[in-house]
């Protein structure tokens, strides 16, 4: 998906920051609950999933450069 830069402040919402400060405790921490996936909410699998893939991503398409 292309965001455009003056469509960007609709994007910048206070639920992204706080997604991507989720997504960088997931990163030092590991999961909170220590129970594994199973101990997490579907949610928070699924967000830690969606900026796991897409770092991903960006790395492979580095390598590909």
């Amino acid at each position: 998906m292309l965001i455009r830069r003056g469509d960007l402040k609709e994007y910048l919402t206070d639920d992204l920051y706080e997604a991507i400060d989720i997504w960088k405790e997931y990163g030092r921490f590991g999961l909170p609950h220590g129970g594994g996936p199973v101990a997490e909410t579907y949610e928070y699998i699924m967000l830690i999933r969606a900026f796991e893939e897409e770092k991903e991503a960006a790395i492979a398409a580095k390598r590909r450069q």
